[in-house]
């Protein structure tokens, strides 16, 4: 045993030293101190720096536990920042691209057409014009969308008799191609309106004398006049507009095809006109009433101006006069003044002449329209063919397009052309510088009979070849004018508006502005759009449709979930 410890081994352990210490008797001597020893205390030598002097210096390591949970705090707080940041960039990145998406979608197209005819695309042609617009134009559509999607548009005009041997894609190609139309510019504007919808009866009130039914089009134009006053322009399209019907077996009418971008952009090209051209109408001659001519006129944007010739000139910035039905003669300086006009040397002066079978003794008028080219008769032209006639009356006749091109935006919505008291307007050959043009005729079934009303049959002459409309133009040194014949006034008259096939009223605005240098747009055709059965397009829908279904249902939403994953675990070691 160690020597220290001898003198301590009977010493009794005293757990509370301090309940038997005397504080104020001097400690004990241990015998080893006598020697100058160090006392023992029965412990090993601690270091000096762990001793409770240096107690002062224990606060150290908590400052320091502090400053670092303070730094990690902040570095949290740093990083978590930084994560709200992202995700709010992230969503609202999402929100950005869904909205761009959106506005795309309405401004592009987002399918491909596979067709070899490119059956649902517009032609390059077409979208050209379409492009170049520059007046706001409406498109309204008498159906629903959904009723497209559906088949309810379809069955519809299934259940009225006409068939679409393709199943129904001819009415679905309507809806793509209108939307395409409105993608193509911005100033077109594509809506579809549910007949049964409170909208469509204000609708309908707007234009009310005129046919609206299922599945028609309304193509419109609002315009500001010189005055300051609104005003506008439309067009009504039927169904028989937009496609090819043919006869099918039974009972049922059959669509051979689509002619929408013929008759939707002639639509467009009329009605998208600025006010800028002046019709003068020639007053103080017998003429018929012309209320409804001048309505016409100034619903189709045109200025407007009445005068006699006795008063003055015609106005070298009318872009044509019109007579409508007059019943008294021109004096001869009244004739040089026409004629002045006309052949003045600038381009695009013309003479809108609507005859009536009532005239007689116009000996100087005729004179001077057989000039060029116009053969003027006594009588009425009737029919004995009363298939072509209006509600089996003789003199109110059927005509039939000659198929000139100014007439070609008509002819392909099969429209008709209706009217009773027509001249024997007889059309001469071209010569002189005149070039000669019939545009409606009338058929061969025709005679002349000298009041109206002798049976058919007993008529005093074959009629030959009567116009019913015609043109005839004159060219000197580059300049052409010209001068466009009406055989009867009956044409412009209010009755007519009522049928939907009866194309009279759109025929001579028509030619009114291709005359007066308005858009040659209105004379444009494009080939008919047929679908081939079976269409490519089926053959890939479905793939397609399964791929975009994938892509969109499953890929996408797996991208997001996986970078929303890869957030959360990046927060969670943070």
């Amino acid at each position: 045993m160690d020597n220290n410890y001898k003198g301590n081994e009977n010493q009794e352990y005293n757990p509370n030293p301090s309940e038997n210490q005397d504080y104020n008797s001097p400690p004990a001597q241990n015998p080893n101190e006598a020697d100058g020893a160090a006392p023992d205390t029965g412990q090993q030598d601690i270091p000096e720096e762990y001793y409770e002097p240096q107690a002062a210096n224990a606060a150290a390591p908590d400052s320091g536990y502090q400053a670092e949970l303070t730094r990690s705090k902040k570095r949290k707080f740093k990083h978590g920042a930084y994560a709200a940041v992202f995700v709010s960039l992230f969503i609202a990145g999402v929100i950005v691209i869904n909205v761009i998406a959106s506005v795309l979608a309405a401004r592009f197209p987002l399918s491909l057409d596979l067709t070899q005819g490119k059956e649902f695309t517009v032609s390059q042609e077409n979208g050209e014009f379409i492009r170049n617009i520059s007046k706001d134009v409406t498109i309204t559509v008498a159906a629903a969308e959904e009723d497209f999607s559906d088949g309810t548009f379809y069955s519809t005009f299934y259940s009225m008799g006409l068939t679409d041997p393709t199943g129904g894609k001819y009415f679905n190609q309507i809806e793509k191609l209108l939307k395409n139309y409105a993608r193509l510019s911005r100033h077109i504007k594509l809506r579809f309106v549910d007949p049964q919808s409170p909208a469509f009866s204000r609708i309908a009130e707007k234009y009310s004398g005129e046919v609206l039914s299922y599945g028609s089009i309304i193509i419109a134009s609002e315009y500001t006049a010189a005055d300051g006053s609104q005003g506008g322009n439309h067009k009504i399209l039927s169904i028989d507009a937009l496609v090819e019907i043919g006869q099918g077996d039974g009972q049922y009418a059959v669509v051979n095809g689509s002619k929408l971008e013929t008759s939707v952009t002639s639509a467009i090209a009329e009605v998208a006109v600025d006010m800028d051209q002046k019709i003068v109408l020639l007053t103080g001659y017998g003429e018929a009433d012309t209320t409804a001519v001048k309505g016409l006129l100034a619903a189709n944007n045109y200025f407007v101006e009445e005068m006699g010739l006795l008063s003055g000139d015609i106005p070298a910035d009318a872009d044509a006069v019109m007579l409508f039905a007059p019943t008294k003669d021109f004096a001869p300086e009244e004739i040089t003044k026409l004629d002045n006009y006309l052949k003045n040397g600038e381009t695009g002066k013309n003479l809108i002449f609507f005859a009536s079978s009532s005239q007689s003794g116009l000996t100087n008028l005729y004179e001077y329209l057989e000039e060029w080219g116009f053969g003027f008769q006594d009588g009425v032209v009737m029919e004995t063919n009363l298939d072509m006639t209006y509600e089996q009356q003789n003199t109110t006749i059927i005509g039939n397009s000659a198929g000139s091109l100014y007439t070609s935006a008509q002819d392909a919505q099969n429209r008709l052309y209706v009217a009773g008291g027509n001249k024997p307007i007889a059309l001469s050959e071209s010569s002189g510088g005149y070039e000669t043009e019939t545009l409606v005729q009338f058929g061969e079934t025709c005679v002349i009979s000298p009041d109206g009303v002798s049976a058919p049959g007993a008529s005093t002459g074959s009629a030959g070849p009567l116009a019913m409309v015609s043109l005839s133009r004159y060219t000197a040194d580059g300049k052409t004018s010209g001068v466009l014949m009406f055989s009867s006034d009956d044409m412009m008259n209010d009755m007519w508006s009522q049928f939907e096939v009866v194309g009279n009223r759109d025929l001579a605005m028509s030619l009114t502005g291709s005359l007066s240098g308005r858009s040659a747009a209105q004379n444009l055709t494009f080939d008919t759009k047929t679908i081939t059965v079976p269409s490519y397009a089926d053959k890939t829908s479905g793939s397609l449709s399964n791929i975009m279904a994938i892509v969109f249902i499953a890929v996408i939403p797996l991208i997001i979930i996986s970078i929303g994953i890869i957030i959360w675990a990046r927060r969670l070691r943070l």
